[in-house]
């Protein structure tokens, strides 16, 4: 018992406490009830009390507790029907709890596994009370920091509500280091991974999560982490993430993806800043262009280094008016979401709250050092256990060290020839109108020159009217007649030869345009079978947009968008069980078939390298090879299933045994699914 609630069972587990089940027994209801216990610096005292792990933890056992019932109290002012209530804290066993009301229903994950929940009509119905609820919290001076589909929960009603507010502040560091940080990969925007200060964080931190949420519907899969973002952008590459727009569809608005593409911005300053200016374009009631040209550029807005809001030349605001950065909400994982029959989510807990100074985002050795944090965490996270399939959420110190994929030269190259190739076409056409031009201009200077002859002739006939003799008129109209016949004769002459002039010219011109755009069909279809083949969606639906500007029809072009169909088809899907079985089963028979010595098997397994080579001499120089498979992991973002290859041991033929070294013993092996078949082992 607590107090006179009656503890039923554990909901779930956090990184700063337990969440329970429990029956208010005055009332006669179910409730939430969530436990301080900051990890790594507190003690169980039987079954009741906590106590600081040691005297060192004491100071700060005591400022987390304190930040978690005051953060509590600020809570409890929350009341929406779309965010979960927060009804009293009180203390108790040296630690403090924290009421909230017990909601039914499903997370978003398991939700949108069931057909006709994706649509764009049922996204939007779910995700804008989300956002009215949120505005809110935003009203307040509060952020969420940890919004992501298991948070999110739909009543059997279909009304979602926003669950899991509360302390997100551990208080396990001692010696006055800074508390520690936990985000949810993929949809933590990169200023939640700086520990050291949350300057930067505000709504645009929530929306950004809220456009992951949004991404996640779409496309099945979460978005790319933030830091191989950041990673990939600083170091002059490609942004890794494919946009909503290229991987949602015919089936959603462009509006709809453009506002989520909007909202997944890597700068702060590209986002929607709060939750008016993004929800009426992610609605459709007004255009993304509208809502920027009313939006000031947040970096012109904030002055962080003396903690004030300017806007325009006179008016300021100080940092008590401009209230996010200072008291801020964002919680462990907790499965409120459970029914009282059912099970917690079996999503992992993996949340990061932090603080970040604008300059750091432009600070080269704050991204490095973040990526040694990351690095160092995945080796260890890889140790812990075999690899889940249905759970990808990783602590953000586990962020992969795989690397980004990027544009090969070839493929910039195609892109360099699509681009001249569409510049020639521009200056053909430019040409073709100033020779147009040219020819007009010599049929107007040759009929002035016929005028100038006719009137030239009529004066000579005035002139010869005066004089006295008939002869000489008759003669002089004989001379006027007669020039101008010439002139006219003349006059035609020039006009066939311009008109014939024009028409070659034109016809030339017709020639090399349509040769232009013959080669520019050609060099954009080889473009985007390239960016196809490297998996390249946006470059290669570029090219096949060249290729069909270009005005020039065939066969292969209808192939390359059938293939880039499947693609995208194969990028959305995600790997079964059914295939990571069959790839293990691969892996399994390349290590047999090594230590039965069957080149023919592992020359059929995999593809031919350097390795082949290497146990051929391994078989001749030792009677048997001892292997082990280990470190078996699914990338859903590239289709590959990758395992480790070990030799433990060697032994000659006269019992000898060898062990070999530590740079020898280990090599990867990965196979992938290109167009609907897994390729041979790469090793």
């Amino acid at each position: 018992m607590l107090n006179w609630y009656r503890v039923e069972r554990v909901l779930g587990r956090g990184g700063f406490g337990v969440i329970y089940l429990a029956t208010d027994t005055n009332l006669d209801h179910p409730v939430a009830i969530k436990e301080y216990i900051p990890p790594g610096s507190a003690r169980r005292d039987g079954d009741t009390a906590l106590h600081p792990l040691t005297s060192a933890h004491d100071g700060q056992y005591r400022e987390g507790l304190g930040r978690f019932i005051t953060e509590a109290r600020n809570l409890v002012r929350f009341k929406h029907p779309n965010i979960v209530r927060v009804m009293s804290v009180f203390q108790k066993n040296n630690t403090a709890y924290m009421v909230m009301e017990f909601e039914e229903g499903e997370n978003l994950n398991r939700y949108l596994a069931r057909a006709g929940t994706r649509s764009e009509r049922r996204l939007k119905s779910l995700i804008r009370p989300i956002c009215e609820g949120l505005a809110e919290v935003h009203r307040h001076g509060f952020i969420h920091r940890d919004i992501k589909p298991a948070n999110i929960l739909v009543r059997p009603d279909g009304s979602p509500v926003l669950l899991d507010f509360g302390s997100a502040r551990d208080a396990s560091a001692t010696n006055g280091e800074a508390l520690t940080a936990l985000v949810t990969v993929g949809y933590a925007p990169l200023e939640q991974y700086n520990d050291k200060n949350d300057e930067q964080q505000g709504p645009w931190t929530d929306i950004y999560a809220l456009a992951g949420v949004l991404y996640y519907a779409i496309s099945g899969g979460d978005p790319i982490d933030s830091a191989r973002r950041g990673s990939a952008l600083l170091n002059g590459g490609r942004d890794p993430l494919i946009s909503a727009a290229a991987i949602g569809g015919s089936g959603y608005s462009e509006d709809f993806l453009a506002a989520i593409d909007w909202a997944l911005s890597f700068r702060i300053a590209d986002r929607p800043q709060t939750l008016s200016d993004w929800l009426p374009a992610l609605l459709g009631r007004t255009s993304i262009r509208e809502v920027r040209r009313d939006t000031p550029d947040i970096d012109a807005l904030m002055d962080v280094s003396g903690g004030t809001v300017a806007r325009g030349q006179s008016e300021t605001v100080t940092s008590s008016e401009y209230p996010f950065g200072r008291a801020n909400l964002s919680t462990e994982r907790s499965d409120i979401s459970a029914s009282p029959g059912g099970r917690g989510s079996e999503r992992s807990p993996v949340i990061r709250r932090s603080r970040v100074k604008r300059g750091w985002l432009r600070s080269l050795p704050g991204i490095v050092l973040a990526a040694l944090i990351v690095g160092t965490s995945v080796l260890w996270a890889l140790q812990k256990g075999p690899f889940s399939p249905e759970s990808e959420v990783v602590s953000a110190e586990a962020v992969a060290k795989t690397p980004l994929p990027g544009r090969s030269r070839d493929s910039l190259e195609s892109a360099a020839l699509v681009a001249e190739r569409s510049r020639q076409i521009e200056r053909l056409a430019e040409i073709e109108r100033r020779e147009q031009a040219l020819a007009d201009r010599q049929i107007q200077a040759d009929a002035a020159e016929a005028a100038r002859a006719a009137e030239l002739a009529a004066r000579q006939q005035a002139e010869s009217e005066r004089a006295s003799a008939a002869q000489e008129v008759d003669r002089a109209a004989k001379a006027a007649e007669a020039a101008a016949q010439r002139a006219a004769q003349r006059a035609a002459e020039r006009e066939a030869e311009t008109e014939s002039r024009r028409d070659r010219l034109l016809q030339e011109a017709r020639e090399r345009r349509a040769k232009a755009a013959q080669e520019l069909y050609v060099t954009s279809l080889a473009a985007a079978e390239t960016a196809i083949a490297e998996r390249d969606i946006d470059s290669a639906n570029k090219a096949l947009s060249e290729a069909r500007r270009s005005g020039v029809s065939g066969a292969r072009l209808g192939i390359l968008e059938a293939r880039l169909e499947r693609v995208v088809a194969e990028i959305k899907r995600r790997i079964t069980d059914a295939e990571f079985d069959r790839v293990v089963r691969r892996f399994d028979g390349l290590k047999r078939a090594i230590e039965a010595k069957d080149m023919a098997v592992i020359d059929a397994l995999t593809a031919e390298s350097e390795q082949n080579a290497l146990f051929r001499q391994l078989m001749l120089n030792f009677e048997s090879l001892h292997m082990e498979i280990t470190g078996i992991r699914v990338r859903n973002a590239d289709k590959s299933v990758t395992g480790n290859l070990r030799i433990n041991r060697m032994v000659r033929e006269n019992g000898d045994s060898a062990v070999p070294s530590s740079a020898f013993r280990d090599r990867e092996m990965t196979s992938r699914l290109v167009d609907g078949e897994w390729s041979p082992i790469v090793w």
